[in-house]
Formats: C-alpha cells, structure tokens, sequence
C-alpha cells in the first residue's frame, strides 16, 4: 500500500500528459467522416459502419431454415429448365416471375420457354392464376405472362420512380434473342400482365451478360441501378476495368475459350433507364477471393433501404458430386453451387467479410448438380409478424421435381452480433439520433442478457444512462425498448452526437432503431 501511495502522484502526472492526447481522440470521431447520422433509420449489423470497437463479441453469419417447396415448376410450359424467379411485394400482395423452359430451350427453340407468374398474400402459399393471354398446346388456361425473345433471361420489377407514367410502371429487362447473353433491351407494361417493348435495342451493353441481370430504382440516390455479369481475368483481378467493348456480335462467344477468366459482377446507373454509365466492377476487401459469381441476387432490404444485400449463387465449377447422374448431357458435370452473402450502403462498395456460405445445397441429393441450382430470386419478403423468407431454385434439370423452394430467417436476422457465456462488450461510432426511446431487436438465452449505455463521443457514460442505470434486458424479441432507472425516454439526447455501448452475454443483437 504505501508503495502503491508513493506512486500515485506520479501516475496522476502521466495521466494528466496524457489528458490532451485522449481529448484530441475524443473529438476526431465527431468529425463529418466519422459522425453516423442515423436519425430513426433501422440499423443492422450487417458490417463496420457503425462499429467502433468489439470485445469479446464477433458479427456472426445467420442460417436461413428451410421452409420447404414453394411452388412447383413441373407443368407443360414449364419444365425442367425454369427457373430464374424474382419477386416483389405490390400493394397487398406478393408478385413472382419466372423462366418456364422445356429441354427444348437448349437449342433456343422459338416456343421452348416463356415467362410465368404467380401471386400470394403472404409470401407462404402461391397460386398460379389462369391468365388467358398466350396459347400454350392449344389453350390459353395458363399461367404465361410473356413469350418472345428473351424469356432464356429475364427479370422484372415495379418501377416506383415518381416521373415514369403509369403505362412504364412495371419494366423488365432481357435479351433481344432467344439466345443467351447481351445486349439488353426492355419491356414495359401497365400492370405486370402485357408487355411491349419500350427498347427494343441495346441499351443495357457490355459484357456477356449471360445470367440474371438485375436492376431498380434507387430513390435515395435518384438512381436506377444494374448489376450484370462479367468475366475477370484472374491473373490481374480487379485492376483491369471489365471488358465491355466486345462487339454484340461476339458476347456469346468471347469468353467461353478463356479458362483463366472468373464470373464477377459489374454495376451501372442511369437517371432515365435510357442511357447507362459504363460499367464498373463492385469494388471489395482485398482479401476478398476471386471466385466464380453466377446470379447476384443483388435487392433492397424492405426494413432499411438504405442498405443493399447481395444473395450470390457461387459457382464450384470443378467439383462433381455425382457423376453417376442420369440426367441431361448439358447439366452433368457442370460444378455445384452454393449462395453467398453480402452487403452495401452505397452499391458499389461490398462488404464480403463472410466467406462461408449463406445456404447450402442441403442433404437433398438433387441439388448436389448443375449449376442452374440454388440461384436466389433477388428478394426479400416479409411472411410472418416475426418471419422473412429468400426463394431459390431447387431441383434443376429434373423433370419431375424441378421447383421453387422457400426459406426463412427472422427479421433483420441476416447477421448477429453474438456473445457466448462469457459477456462481452460492442461500442459504436459517434452518432446522431432523432427520437425518444431505443429499441433492439435481439435474443438471449435463458440465463443471458443485454445491456446498453450511452457515452458521450470521449466515451464517458452519460449520467442516467450508465450501464448501472440500465436493468437486464432478457428474452427473444423484434422491438424492445430499452429502459433506464429514468425511463425509456432519451430524446433529451436526440441531435447530439453519442456513444452506444452494449453489454452481451450469451446474447444475439441484431438491429437496433430510435423511434
């Protein structure tokens, strides 16, 4: 002890040395560069961005559950070749389209495949109604939305740009043959039934193009976004800007002799649909690996749309599971696939921090071949009160089973920021709030629990609302509002910018919201 006492003067000296250095730190946060102005958006711990500091917690990669078929894809103008769905949520009910395509369709026979549709009310059970527009064997009792060119790609969505009139507001985009690949041009109709083309000529360019291209429009940025595919050459990655000076002529053939070139994906915007930006690579951590990246599955989430999320069919070109497969010679041999997961706040840079996969193929022994396998329709629809659910395609190639299969996660669930039994600590940036109480969406165990503090920007708790101030908050819920000794109010300190630090044990956060 008077060893202890003799060196407290000196201690307190350093400490005082010290002093300007840690105010200097303190006020760097607020700076505009690092200052997060989340006001009462949804936040979700998808990455980094509001991240200051972990210890003892990590981001972990949820696990979508199975939620079995969705809607089978075995009807006569369908086959074992549908595919490519995506989906949307329009008004009160969910919108789903679809490539139906026979065997035939590998030699691109006129009628060899078309666009279907079919409906829900909640994103569980799916009909397919009888639209009566196109001729399918002699009668129109069908579910076919569209035949003629470019139903091998396809992909639609309801255009919620407020200067597009109201005959353009549902738009698809595909290709201007039968064939596979570029370039795009696009179809446009009133109310998701007839289509027309609005372009009949390239206006999405560049690449081959030869998959499920994506595209939306992006309010916050007053932006339409694509994403397309492309070819990286894997000897100089990403440094080489992606080739997209092929003649049309060509973009089928090009790349197919290249062994040394990766699938990847590209991205461009427009103001009018009309004229596009030249393409460029999404941009990644260096660390990222180059891997083959088939369909992007790149949306919105409906809960915070400030946020993208990418569900990408990674493609294992060189691995065969089965090779004693009786099925079709163009699928047998041709690489597996799984889906990964990754995100964006501005479209262009990703986070792909997970390199595991989101969803595997599963024990099912049928998902285990080709490469039309698991890719994901670029959509996330809500389900249930707690429930979101993804939509992939399983069973490809086969005739009998080929479907679409459901699976579902809990809202915000994509990622966790998880503690085990022994507690550990997350503090974020600096940020701005507006609103009056916090709420978390998160889970414990029966013996965990969360607490949360809030600091001022040096990181010194705020009095009355210490983490000695806040009880334990247990249980499993989407919207909890965190209380303090005073209350849940906190608008006292909404509009100044502070420090959030949470304590978690044996514990999962997924997302938090001032409201």
């Amino acid at each position: 002890m008077r060893n202890s006492f003799c060196l407290a003067p000196f201690v307190l000296a350093w400490v005082a040395c010290l002093l300007p250095t840690w105010q200097a730190v303190a006020k760097n946060p607020t700076d505009k560069e690092s200052l997060r102005h989340i006001d009462s958006r949804l936040q979700l711990f998808v990455d980094d961005w509001l991240i200051d500091r972990t210890d003892g917690v990590s981001l972990e990669l949820q696990t979508p559950i199975d939620a079995g078929k969705a809607l089978d894809l075995t009807l006569a103008w369908e086959g074992p070749l549908s595919g490519i769905p995506c989906a949307f949520r329009d008004g009160d009910k969910y919108r789903m389209y679809y490539r139906g395509a026979r065997r035939e369709m590998q030699s691109r026979g006129p009628l060899s495949s078309n666009i279907c549709y079919a409906e829900s009310t909640d994103g569980v059970h799916w009909t397919k109604p009888n639209l009566g527009l196109y001729e399918f064997s002699g009668s129109k009792q069908n579910n076919i939305t569209y035949i003629g060119d470019g139903t091998p790609q396809w992909f639609c969505f309801k255009d919620d740009n407020p200067a597009e009139p109201a005959e353009r507001r549902y738009k698809a985009i595909c290709g201007l043959t039968l064939s596979y690949g570029g370039p795009w041009g696009v179809l446009t109709s009133p109310d998701g039934f007839h289509w027309q083309w609005w372009k009949k000529e390239p206006i999405l360019v560049g690449g081959p193009l030869d998959t499920q291209n994506t595209v939306g429009w992006y309010p916050e940025r007053g932006l339409y976004m694509a994403y397309l595919r492309n070819w990286v050459d894997s000897k100089v990655g990403f440094e080489s800007p992606p080739e997209v000076d092929a003649p049309p002529s060509e973009y089928n053939t090009w790349y197919w002799p290249q062994k040394k070139r990766v699938r990847s994906i590209m991205t461009t915007s427009s103001r009018d649909f009309i004229h596009w930006s030249r393409p460029q690579w999404l941009v990644y951590d260096k660390d990222t690996p180059l891997e083959h990246l088939y369909t992007n599955g790149i949306t919105t989430y409906f809960r915070a749309p400030h946020i993208q999320v990418g569900f990408v069919e990674r493609y294992v070109h060189d691995r065969v599971a089965l090779a004693d497969w009786v099925g079709s010679k163009e699928a047998r041999g041709r690489g597996l696939d799984d889906v990964l997961f990754m995100s964006s706040r501005d479209g262009l840079h990703w986070d792909r921090r997970f390199k595991e996969a989101f969803i595997r193929p599963g024990p099912d022994r049928r998902n285990w071949v080709d490469h039309g396998n698991m890719a994901v329709a670029p959509a996330v629809l809500q389900t249930g009160p707690g429930e979101m659910s993804l939509y992939y395609v399983a069973h490809y190639q086969w005739d009998d089973t080929i479907h679409i299969r459901r699976c579902r996660l809990r809202l915000d669930g994509f990622v966790a920021v998880h503690a085990g039994y022994e507690p550990g600590e997350l503090v974020t940036k600096p940020l701005e709030f507006s609103g009056k109480e916090l709420v978390l969406n998160f889970a414990t165990s029966a013996a965990g629990t969360v607490r949360v503090e809030i600091q001022d920007t040096a990181g010194n708790p705020i009095p009355g609302f210490t983490l000695a101030d806040c009880p334990e908050i247990f249980g499993d819920q989407l919207e909890r509002p965190v209380t303090w000794k005073s209350g849940s109010d906190v608008s006292s300190l909404a509009g100044k910018p502070v420090r959030l630090r949470f304590f978690l044990q044996d514990a999962d956060l997924y997302s938090l919201r001032f409201r």
